[in-house]
């Protein structure tokens, strides 16, 4: 049950709140009720890898969510075997593969090449759970830095942006022309590509010695480091804005 006030009027801000329809004295009280499917059974607190992989396939992401924790807490280094089978079978569906990618990383098993392979997957699900786990991993390659350097130009928004973060989270004055190249071409529509790309433009420049080694900047770059440099709080931000 669930009670409600009462208006015979939007009962938002359009409506002034002098407005005399707005009724301060009556309520409404919602019963809801449950008319679906029927409610099924579900219980796998028991259930070994192979039943634990297949609910990785479940239409519910709670569902899913809950078959991760079962297997990284109470299966533990006993799931890393089947799992990687799984995933190096090439019979694992897309929602296997992103589960499965991210227990083994929670059991810190998540060999390198499985990790290469879900950045290149067809599927740009996989390829940007690959980007966010990129952007939790430390210590970098060279390789786990050139697949983020490729995410900034797939052909998926998400993934681009979740790449953009990935290099956010590993300063490298050498991220800051391919994040200057994505910020240009990005759609300025697309609010949350720009907001992270910037983010991560401005933490590349937070590293001591990273303005000395900008290299020849074109106007249009000059003017966009300098608005980043007004969110480094640091000498040499300061001085380049000077």
């Amino acid at each position: 049950y669930v009670s409600d006030f009462y208006n015979r009027i939007i009962g938002h801000y359009e409506v002034p709140l002098t407005n005399p329809l707005r009724d301060y004295e009556r309520g409404r009280v919602w019963r809801i009720t449950y008319k679906g499917m029927k409610p099924r059974n579900f219980d796998i607190s028991k259930d070994n890898a192979d039943q634990l992989m297949a609910v990785f396939n479940d239409p519910n992401l709670m569902v899913r969510m809950l078959a991760m924790s079962e297997m990284s807490d109470r299966l533990g280094k006993d799931a890393i075997e089947p799992l990687t089978t799984l995933l190096e079978s090439g019979k694992a569906t897309s929602l296997q593969k992103v589960h499965g990618l991210w227990v083994l990383y929670r059991l810190h098993a998540l060999p390198a090449d499985l990790l290469t392979k879900a950045a290149q997957d067809s599927d740009a699900m996989v390829r940007t759970h690959a980007m966010r786990m990129l952007a939790e991993t430390n210590p970098w390659t060279d390789e786990y830095h050139q697949l983020a350097l490729n995410g900034l130009k797939d052909s998926d928004a998400l993934t681009r942006r979740c790449a953009a973060d990935a290099l956010g989270q590993h300063e490298d004055v050498s991220n800051v022309q391919p994040l200057m190249a994505m910020l240009e071409s990005a759609d300025p529509l697309d609010t949350h590509l720009v907001y992270v790309a910037k983010m991560a433009l401005r933490n590349q420049l937070e590293s001591p010695g990273s303005y000395a080694k900008l290299g020849e900047l074109t106007p249009a770059q000059v003017n966009v480091i300098a608005k980043m440099s007004l969110a480094v709080p640091t000498a040499e931000s300061s001085g380049f804005i000077l």
